[in-house]
C-alpha cells in the first residue's frame, strides 16, 4: 500500500493519499468526488498504517455481523480472529472460534456479511449438506451473488498487502 495507489474498501476504489503534515493515522474521504484513505504521518509508515487500519475495519465489522447472525439462530461464538490466508475465506471450529481472512474488508459489504454468515451456520452444521445450505439462506438469502462476486473477483483481492 502506498501513496496514490488505488485499493478496494468494501467494494469501492480509494485512492490512498499521503498527509505528512496532519495527526491521527487513516481516514476516509473524498477529493473530486473520489473516494480516498488519508494516511498521516511519514511515508515510510503508510503502507503498514494503511494494513492496520484495513485489519481493524474488517475485524469490526466481521465481529458485528458474526454476532448478529450468531443471535439470529441463537449460537454462541467463541472468539473471531484475522488471519492472512490465501486458500479459504472462513474457517469454524468445533469449538465455536470463527476466523476469518482480513481481506474480506475489501470486497462488497455483502459478500462480508455473507462469509459471517457461512461460518455461524457451522455452528448448527459442520459440514456443506442440505441442512447446512438451508441454514445459511436462512441467514443471507442472496448468497448466490456473494458466491458469484467472491468466485469472479475473489482471487483478485490477494495481491492486496502482500509484502
Amino acid at each position: 500500500f502506498e501513496p496514490g495507489a488505488v485499493i478496494p474498501l468494501r467494494g469501492e476504489p480509494h485512492r490512498i493519499v499521503h498527509r505528512r503534515g496532519e495527526r491521527g493515522t487513516v481516514w476516509a474521504g473524498a477529493e473530486d468526488g473520489e473516494p480516498v484513505l488519508y494516511v498521516a504521518g511519514e511515508e515510510a509508515h503508510v503502507g503498514r498504517r494503511v494494513a492496520d487500519h484495513l485489519k481493524r475495519e474488517a475485524r469490526k465489522e466481521l465481529v458485528a455481523a458474526s454476532h448478529r447472525h450468531a443471535a439470529t439462530l441463537g449460537v454462541s461464538i467463541a472468539r473471531v480472529t484475522l488471519r492472512d490466508t490465501a486458500s479459504r475465506w472462513g474457517s469454524c471450529s468445533g469449538t465455536g472460534a470463527l476466523s476469518f481472512s482480513w481481506r474480506l474488508i475489501l470486497a462488497p459489504p455483502s459478500v462480508l456479511d455473507y462469509l459471517a454468515a457461512h461460518e455461524v451456520a457451522h455452528r448448527r452444521e459442520m459440514n456443506h449438506g442440505p441442512r447446512f445450505w438451508a441454514t445459511v439462506d436462512r441467514l443471507f438469502p442472496d448468497r448466490h451473488a456473494a458466491e458469484l462476486w467472491l468466485k469472479r473477483h475473489g482471487p483478485g483481492l490477494h495481491r492486496y498487502g502482500v509484502e
